[in-house]
């Protein structure tokens, strides 16, 4: 009997400096954890700041918001399935299970809200910075857990906490209107340029519908139903498309007295008549108002 006693107490010592090894490894995996989040909000940051907006942010050309909130679902997931993993034999804790699972759905539902609007987005970067604070509380009320343990999650989830709420601010912050444009055709590249020359409070965002990385960036917009018709997308994630955007990005640089004609009631279904002719036939009318060196650009055609 003696002799188990040295035997379990020399298993305890083994188990405790384990355990005092395992510790350091968990708490960097954890700090790396913030890593993600930190570079694709500073790529946001940078195309905020010191660019064109965060519309143009893109890492690995992926949307930037996409990615932190890709990956925000992600752990949250992952964090939610380890509370499962952990406390799942034991008695008493059916609500910590019950909020695991309602965590990790909600999650997968937030990678589905991106794709549908700007307000959805929105929304589900919220739903996202509130899971990680329900789920350390839920932590916090379970039994067992390591004191080193809770004081890291206290301190990482404040960290990603935070760099939801500066993500918010950025998206909160966007351009008033994202117009999706042909850049192939010289007429409609000109109007850009002059929008972007007279838009002085940067109200206007411009997107090339046919740059390498539209459709990661943007995939609910169809690129070809684009190129028919003219897109924009206001920052509430309203699509408009057509005169509606002309009409409303020559109002944000303070033209409105050149368009509100367009949409008079009497006026408006004749211009979107003439207006979709052009839209049809824009590269033929390029050539015979700026001449086919500068169109040659629009020789390409994309694929019907």
């Amino acid at each position: 009997m003696s002799s188990d006693k040295p035997q379990s107490n020399q298993q305890d010592a083994t188990v405790e400096q384990i355990k005092r090894t395992q510790r350091p490894i968990y708490i960097a995996l954890g700090y790396l954890g913030l890593l993600p989040f930190a570079i694709s909000l500073g790529v946001i940051l940078a195309a905020t700041v010191s660019g064109p907006g965060v519309h143009s942010a893109a890492l690995f050309g992926l949307y930037a918001p996409y990615v932190f909130i890709a990956y925000s679902a992600c752990i949250l997931s992952f964090l939610s399935g380890a509370v499962w993993r952990d406390h799942a034999a034991e008695q008493g804790v059916a609500s910590l299970l019950i909020i695991s699972n309602v965590l990790a759905i909600l999650a997968w539902l937030c990678l589905l809200a991106i794709q549908v609007s700007q307000m959805l987005m929105l929304l589900a970067i919220a739903v996202l910075m509130s899971g990680y604070l329900m789920l350390l509380w839920a932590e916090r009320m379970a039994p067992g857990v390591d004191d080193r343990y809770t004081a890291m999650r206290v301190k990482l989830t404040a960290w990603v906490v935070a760099m939801h709420l500066v993500l918010l601010v950025c998206l909160l912050r966007m351009t008033e209107l994202t117009i999706f444009y042909d850049a192939t055709c010289p007429l409609c590249a000109t109007e850009m340029e002059h929008l972007r020359r007279t838009d002085i409070n940067h109200s206007i965002a411009f997107e090339n519908i046919y740059a390498d990385d539209f459709i990661a960036r943007f995939p609910s917009i169809d690129r070809q139903e684009a190129d028919r018709i003219l897109h924009g997308q206001l920052a509430d994630g309203e699509v408009i498309t057509g005169l509606d955007v002309t009409y409303r990005a020559w109002c944000l640089v303070g033209k409105r007295r050149w368009v509100a004609i367009l949409r008079w009631p009497m006026v408006a279904p004749v211009a979107d008549r003439a207006y979709l002719f052009f839209a049809r036939h824009r590269q033929r009318i390029s050539r015979l108002f700026m001449g086919s060196k500068q169109t040659q650009s629009c020789d390409w055609q994309p694929p019907r």
